[in-house]
């Protein structure tokens, strides 16, 4: 479990940040010709990828606090579940969706299988 922990925060990092990083400084180039107002909600789900990316930073000394995993690997799940949702219903990014919800499903079983790596009486 430990493994799979650390893989998939590397993932969650590798995945999210460079793409946060892309939006921010570049939203032009993922919506071309797009409104002042759609580049601006761009630009913030760019903030929120990078915000998400970080988690791994923060997460990684408290890896073996039950409590802190719990709050990371809630808001990790939170929202890789809810973007895969918003992806599979637009139809737009299927490959989006689908690294979303891996991610999503990853979460949720570290989530339920963390005391396998923690000690929930350390908390």
């Amino acid at each position: 479990m430990k493994i799979l922990l650390t893989v998939t925060l590397i993932l969650n990092f590798l995945f999210e940040g460079p793409v946060g990083v892309f939006l921010v400084l570049s939203p032009e180039a993922s919506l071309p010709g797009g409104s002042a107002e759609a580049l601006f909600w761009v630009r913030n789900y760019g903030v929120a990828a990078m915000a998400i990316a970080s988690m791994a930073l923060w997460a990684w000394p408290s890896r073996t606090d039950f409590k802190a995993m719990g709050v990371a690997l809630g808001y990790l799940m939170g929202f890789h579940i809810a973007l895969a949702i918003a992806l599979f219903t637009s139809g737009l990014q299927p490959g989006g969706a689908i690294i979303h919800s891996v991610l999503a499903v990853l979460c949720v079983l570290l989530y339920f299988q963390r005391a396998r790596w923690c000690d929930p009486r350390k908390s």
